[in-house]
């Protein structure tokens, strides 16, 4: 609210922002002005009806993805957005730059918003007639290359160039994804044989579980512990373990950071270990055993070497020493602070420049300050290089402008293409000097190309929406050579033929064996 503000005043537009207090007071005629107010305090029950009585001229919604409508279910912003529109006379915008989340009946419904004449049968929209038939009549883009190119015809905004960096894995680490596979595949297997009457916590406990293997090594030791600890045998219903999984699927899997709402500010890291160690009670002796072997694994590839985190210091030795500032983006904390610790001893020459951000605390070099320091106090050490590498989690950076940095590393591959775009848009903003590299790290296991396979569908999706190319996972494909599995490779189309690439600059795949 605070930069919208800011934003309009560079317009001469003086706006009022709405407290709780002020929208408990809304009457249906207010007097001629701009009024802003959070979509998460106007969704609010005691505040929506006073909201939607008032004769607004135009509503514009900022971030209007997250007005959405999961499996066929509107969530509470969507319906404050629909109660907005349903007047005739109201002129509704809704702005997002990530106004498609992989998922077409989502991404029509918000469509469906803007003109409710559009038919109710999503099935008879989802063509790409339809599409076509959107663009630049209800659904208008801007992408940065249209800035530079017809708008305002020079560089506005920097080149950006996306490296999927596939890494080869270590004889444990190929070990212990091998037999998580086979954990996973057997209860999958047993539960489809169960369907019906098997509980819908264990599926998600399941995904969890390969989530988190799917981040780091210490991560996922700290969910298998959990699970391993079973707490309460007795203590909770399968009734309750359902209800608790419906909520954490709808807030905390495969979202973008601006999904969460203010009642959901906890990183998922916590809500997730609540979750495991209680679901401990859903599993076998038989499980439990398999548990205990992966925990085991799980422990000797943070001993003998982690090779995720080897190419992070890779990259980030040669980035550092070009002068380059890095930002690197993890979904957990658990794993924000394995990295963040390790690099003291992998990376020692450039430790006293090392931040860790995550949404419980601002961690600075030693050296700067021994005052709690606060997220202006990061931003400003690195705008004057004495920070050089930040580590971030999601729901830490939300609003985080660091485009001092110039490269960003996604530490493990994002289940969201949303994420995705809210990340690059950290550092990929006006005011970049430098063209951006960001790079995503995938490890050459099964987890991982799976993770890959099912983003690029939804990206996919995407792009068929939108008719842009505009797929950031990686324009070049860098293979080290150290790899035995060369699978992971996502394909790309040719510069100008119509279908998703890689990013608003198109490009082909190249290939950098390393």
């Amino acid at each position: 609210m605070d930069q919208w503000v800011s934003e309009l005043k560079r317009f001469n537009v003086n706006a009022r922002v709405l407290e709780g207090r002020d929208l408990a007071r809304l009457q249906a005629s207010l007097p001629e002005g701009w009024y802003i107010a959070s979509m998460d305090l106007a969704k609010r029950q005691q505040y929506l009806d006073r909201v939607a009585s008032v004769s607004w001229d135009t509503v514009i919604v900022d971030e209007a993805h997250r007005a959405s409508v999961t499996r066929g279910n509107p969530t509470q912003r969507y319906q404050l957005v629909r109660r907005l529109s349903e007047r005739r006379d109201v002129n509704l915008i809704l702005l997002s730059a990530t106004p498609h989340r992989g998922y077409e009946d989502d991404y029509l419904e918000r469509l469906r918003l803007v003109d409710p004449h559009l038919s109710d049968d999503l099935g008879l929209l989802n063509t790409d007639e339809f599409y076509r038939l959107t663009l630049n009549s209800i659904v208008f883009r801007r992408t940065k290359l249209d800035v530079n190119d017809v708008y305002e015809k020079r560089e506005v905004f920097k080149g950006c160039k996306f490296i999927a960096r596939i890494v080869a894995a270590s004889r444990v680490e190929e070990e212990f994804y091998e037999e998580l596979l086979l954990f996973l595949r057997r209860k999958f297997q047993e539960l489809h044989v169960e369907l019906g009457d098997s509980p819908k916590a264990l599926p998600l406990l399941l995904t969890i579980i390969a989530k988190r293997a799917s981040s780091s090594p210490y991560s996922a030791l700290l969910t298998l512990e959990r699970v391993l600890e079973r707490k309460a045998r007795m203590l909770v219903s399968v009734e309750e373990l359902d209800r608790e999984a419906e909520s954490i699927v709808e807030s905390y899997l495969g979202v973008g950071f601006e999904d969460y709402g203010l009642d959901d500010l906890r990183e998922p890291d916590e809500v997730i270990g609540e979750f495991a160690s209680r679901c401990g009670v859903l599993l076998s002796e038989r499980d439990l055993e398999d548990l205990r072997r992966l925990v085991e694994l799980a422990m000797s590839i943070i001993e003998e070497g982690d090779s995720r985190l080897r190419a992070l210091v890779e990259i980030l030795r040669d980035r550092l020493s070009r002068g380059e500032r890095v930002v690197v983006f993890t979904e957990y904390k658990d794993t924000a602070t394995y990295v963040y610790r390790r690099l003291r001893e992998l990376l020692p020459e450039y430790w006293d420049s090392v931040a860790l951000i995550t949404s419980g605390e601002v961690r600075l070099p030693e050296w700067i300050e021994p005052r709690r320091p606060s997220i202006e106090d990061l931003k400003r050490y690195l705008r004057m290089g004495r920070v050089k590498v930040v580590i971030s989690t999601d729901l830490a950076s939300e609003g985080l402008n660091l485009q001092v940095a110039s490269v960003l590393v996604n530490y493990e591959p994002s289940w969201s293409p949303v994420k995705i775009e809210q990340r690059i848009g950290r550092i990929w903003r006006l005011g970049q000097e430098r063209d951006v590299t960001a790079y995503t790290l995938l490890l050459a296991v099964d987890i991982d190309r799976d993770v890959v396979d099912i983003l690029y569908k939804k990206l996919l999706a995407l792009g068929r929406a939108l008719s842009v190319t505009k797929v950031p996972l990686g324009e070049d494909v860098e293979i080290d050579m150290r790899s035995r599995d060369e699978s992971i490779i996502v394909p790309a189309l040719a510069p100008g033929s119509g279908g998703p690439g890689f990013s608003e600059y198109k490009a082909m795949v190249t290939f950098k064996v390393r």
